[in-house]
């Protein structure tokens, strides 16, 4: 983790004389005082983009305390809990920052209708089914269909045929793999 600048911009009234010597002693007490822990205590909490205006923020609010009280006695539980408030602020307007960076949907964002590359895409998977499913014996063909068109169930399929249900489950399977292949070979993604 970088080590702090040791340069701490004092707030204009203070480098324009307009704040008395007590000011700027107490002030000083504070940085020597809390500096450190306080750099090591932000760099936790924010980019390090943002480390050196937290830091130069929170001694310009506790400059205008010690402005208005330069005997006032500053904890280190006060020194924290305002660099807490000025990274809890740097949350907020970086979250309202971004906010414009949203893309609000639109309700109907689904259309009812395809659009025209849905439908061409569609038209070309449907091309490529049939070229799959003619290259079939028939009898794969045939189960294929009863299956996944008429939507019957295997032990239908195989009473509707004549054959062994295990019969109807090896050809269907060599058929789902030969399809497979073939829309593999066309483009389509492989199965893993």
């Amino acid at each position: 983790m970088p080590e702090p600048e040791n340069i701490i911009h004092l707030p204009g009234r203070l480098t324009e004389g307009r704040a008395n010597a007590a000011t700027t002693r107490a002030l000083a007490v504070v940085i020597e005082a809390y500096d450190r822990r306080l750099w090591r205590y932000l760099a936790r909490r924010l980019a390090q983009d943002d480390i050196a205006d937290a830091r130069q923020e929170v001694y310009s609010r506790l400059t205008r305390i010690l402005s208005a009280d330069p005997d006032a006695q500053l904890s280190a539980a006060y020194v924290f809990k305002t660099a807490d408030s000025i990274v809890r602020d740097q949350f907020r307007r970086r979250r309202v920052r971004y906010h414009d960076a949203h893309v609000e949907l639109e309700d109907h964002v689904a259309a009812e209708t395809p659009s025209a590359f849905d439908t061409l895409h569609w038209r070309q998977n449907l091309s490529r089914v049939r070229q799959a499913m003619d290259k079939l014996p028939q009898v794969q063909r045939r189960i294929l269909l009863l299956h996944r068109l008429d939507g019957m169930s295997l032990p239908e399929v195989a009473q509707e045929l004549g054959v062994p249900l295990r019969t109807v489950e090896r050809h269907l399977s060599r058929a789902l793999a030969a399809c497979r292949i073939t829309l593999e070979e066309a483009g389509w993604p492989k199965r893993t």
